[in-house]
């Protein structure tokens, strides 16, 4: 109760301090902070009068009209409920759960008997009540029940009045305008070897390449063995290349010529730990092994609390091992039981073939399993686009490359700002490679897994690093400064992406994620992420230089890009909000980086009410807030996945 009087209260001070200053802020921004305060009502009235709970349907069993709610107690329906159906949806091929499903019959409601199916991100509605998928069990579905007519109705209702009023304010304020006109027209100023080895016996490349080319069942999909050769070459090696050899060599190495590999330091070592007791950075198979056992096993024991790079590395071992012995390696097998019999039987022709060299006559049979499973599989193995995709990324995929390439811009960019214009033109050339480079990545991202690839860190990092290119390549021909602030802060992103770049696998979305309103929720939120890195390295070169005039005008560059940014975030926090209702059947849960999102989003929305807030009208003051606020940025983003996990960590 004492919650939603302060919630209460907080949204009629808002109201009444906009009343008070309607003059000052005219149609866009009246109706934007009457929106914010209008979301602040619709969430008391959820939280006061909003009712939550579960009900356990069991399949065969007879209706049911009765809810437990979260306090314990019971209510009742207007309706009953009869489970038909329950179950679990997999990926074609593979054990992945696609979708989770129930099927209801529901009578004595105001409309006719009826069966509804109710999945994930697929909710029923039903005479003010929300049903989500919740749980399943041997013929029983649990259900999540919300009951809040009235205050999810006022809330969204205030999210769509919120979206109209941002876009009034970027587009039909005259204040925002001229400082549009005023930062156009300003002319910012910015001061701102390998030793050589004999290589162990491998598979020649064709037949290497033919191995490549068979399907497996790997990372929760169907995909061909190339694609599991190259994320274990990177993960055990840190490259996809060793010695000149082929992914697919190094793996088929492995499996077939063990006596020569367990001799090669093919393995990076993380940890300070294991390299002590490997006495290297690159270590051997073999060498990790002696007649006491495994060496790094004493240091892997609780009582020692190994360290995260140390059970990363004993992870890399385990990799290896299961190679070896032949547990690494799941081929598809279709569902036709004589098509998986030929493959398997198939397979060991393979490996016969290759003891005695025979390596024809396996070229023949890989080609031929490759027949098999794509004959009786087709449901499970990928298009030919798919493919064509795939093998394309598993040869181009360089974020690395690409983030050399965007510094290397930035330092033209920032050496010749006040300088010779050809080299800018320069610097705005050389930042067309990486963008390109990041669209062809993310294009083929997007064809192999079919969703937008924006659901783990390492493909948020290369969108973020994508939107500043975009940034820098458009608004830096006008506004000069952007294009050395967006090359900096796309390189920075590619910098983080290389690291994720070591586990680089492309899995399917849990159910729960296969919604457009998720991938346009983290598109917002991370183009406003990539503003907020701009405006930071705006606001530290700003203080660094040390000059007013470059003060103000790097003021005003940032308030600038302050506006869209906030809006993005705003938009962004409200569009996960309605996806969250849509999956969850609530549109807010307090989660860590739902919340650390909204303290980000008050902690930039505070510097656009200089009128109010006086202390914002001086550059110097603006500056140091603004990187210092970007610190709120990595908390959200990074900070929260470690010190308090929640729904959105990865």
């Amino acid at each position: 109760m004492i919650l939603t009087v302060a919630v209460f209260m907080l949204a009629a001070a808002i109201v009444a301090v906009t009343f008070s200053r309607r003059r000052l802020l005219r149609v866009g921004g009246t109706g934007l902070h009457l929106s914010l305060a209008l979301i602040l009502i619709g969430a008391a009235i959820t939280h006061r009068w909003g009712e939550r709970g579960r009900v356990s349907l069991h399949i065969g069993s007879t209706p049911v009209s009765q809810w437990t709610m979260d306090g314990g107690s019971t209510a009742e329906f207007p309706f009953r409920l009869q489970l038909v159906d329950c179950g679990v949806e997999y990926h074609p091929g593979v054990s992945t759960a696609r979708d989770y499903y129930s099927v209801l019959r529901v009578s004595g409601s105001l409309e006719p008997d009826r069966e509804f199916r109710i999945s994930m991100n697929n909710t029923l509605d039903i005479d003010g009540y929300r049903f989500t998928q919740a749980g399943l069990g041997d013929g029983t579905s649990t259900l999540g029940v919300s009951h809040d007519p009235i205050g999810t109705g006022v809330s969204f209702t205030a999210y769509g009045l919120l979206f109209l009023f941002m876009g009034w304010v970027l587009l039909g304020s005259r204040r925002y305008r001229a400082l549009v006109r005023r930062v156009g027209a300003a002319a910012a100023v910015l001061m701102l070897s390998f030793p050589a080895y004999s290589a162990p016996k491998v598979l020649q490349r064709p037949l290497a390449d033919t191995y490549g080319r068979i399907y497996v069942v790997y990372s929760g999909r169907v995909c061909q063995l190339q694609t599991l050769a190259r994320d274990f070459a990177v993960k055990v090696h840190g490259s996809p290349s060793y010695k000149g050899l082929t992914p697919e060599q190094l793996l088929t190495g492995w499996i077939y010529y063990y006596n020569d590999w367990k001799k090669e330091p093919f393995i990076k070592l993380k940890s300070h730990e294991a390299r002590d007791i490997a006495d290297g950075r690159y270590v051997a198979l073999g060498s990790l092994f002696a007649t006491s056992g495994y060496l790094l096993e004493p240091a892997l024991s609780p009582g020692n609390a190994p360290s995260a790079s140390l059970l990363a590395d004993d992870e890399k071992v385990s990799m290896v091992a299961r190679m070896v012995t032949g547990r690494g390696v799941d081929i598809f097998l279709p569902d036709d039981s004589l098509a998986s019999f030929a493959i398997t039987r198939t397979m060991e022709g393979v490996a016969e073939a290759v003891a005695h060299g025979r390596y024809n006559r396996a070229d023949s049979l890989l080609r031929e399993v490759v027949r098999w499973q794509e004959n009786f599989g087709h449901e499970a193995v990928p298009g030919r686009l798919c493919v064509v995709a795939e093998r394309l990324r598993n040869t181009t995929s360089y974020p690395i490359a690409a983030a050399i390439i965007s510094l290397l811009a930035a330092g033209i960019a920032i050496g010749f700002m006040r300088g010779n214009c050809r080299w800018r033109w320069v610097a705005g050339c050389v930042a067309v490679i990486p963008l390109l480079y990041l669209s062809y990545m993310i294009v083929l991202r997007w064809i192999i897994s079919g969703h937008i690839p924006l659901s783990s860190g390492y493909e948020t990092m290369m969108a973020l690093a994508w939107i500043c290119l975009v940034v820098s390549v458009t608004a830096g021909i006008r506004v000069r400064i952007l294009q050395p602030l967006g090359l900096l802060a796309a390189g920075a992103a590619l910098m983080v992406a290389s690291i994720g770049a070591k586990d680089p696998s492309v899995s399917p979305l849990i159910p729960v994620l296969s919604s457009r309103l998720l991938s346009l929720h983290v598109m917002l939120v991370m183009a406003s992420y990539a503003l907020f890195a701009m405006i930071a390295l705006n606001s530290i070169y700003a203080l660094l230089s040390r000059s007013d005039i470059r003060m103000h005008g790097s003021a005003d560059v940032s308030v600038l890009l302050l506006y869209p940014a906030v809006f993005l975030l705003g938009a962004g926090i409200f569009v996960g909000a309605i996806w969250a209702d849509r999956s969850w059947g609530r549109y807010w849960g307090w989660d860590p980086k739902e919340t650390c999102a909204l303290v980000t989003f008050i902690l930039y929305a505070l510097p656009l009410h200089s009128l109010t807030f006086k202390w914002f009208s001086r550059p110097r003051n603006l500056h140091i807030y603004l990187a210092v606020a970007f610190l709120s940025v990595i908390m959200t983003y990074y900070g929260v996945n470690f010190l308090r996990p929640g729904l959105h960590s990865y």
